[in-house]
């Protein structure tokens, strides 16, 4: 059994160096990190075997992630002296997992009190 992985863009086709290919039985993994624009496309693996090649090949779109949306609707909720509470709806993530930061500043000041 073996496997063999490529990196397609519409220039040209690269196959994959083998210090990026780990092996585990019947299991094969890729490490493979974009470092510039020309390093989205699609990445290709199939196996071959005594029996023949597999006929379609797995196929992994990399695009790059988008700027994600502002958080919107943001409300203030159940506000004391010391605390309060605020929800705000999440836009469009851009396609990656996000956190969030609330910075509290001072009303008369502008000064940062806290972030959280």
């Amino acid at each position: 059994l073996s496997f063999h992985w490529v990196f397609n863009t519409s220039g040209e086709t690269v196959e994959m160096k083998n210090t990026a290919v780990k092996v585990d039985g019947t299991r094969s993994m890729v490490d493979y990190t974009p470092r510039s624009e020309l390093d989205y496309g699609n990445l290709l693996c199939w196996g071959e075997n005594s029996i023949g090649v597999q006929s379609h090949p797995c196929t992994y779109h990399i695009i790059p992630a988008g700027r994600p949306d502002p958080v919107h609707n943001c409300t203030v909720h159940n506000q004391t002296f010391a605390s309060m509470q605020v929800s705000c709806g999440s836009g469009f993530d851009g396609g990656l997992r996000q956190t969030f930061k609330l910075e509290l500043r001072d009303a008369r000041t502008s000064h940062p009190v806290t972030n959280l």
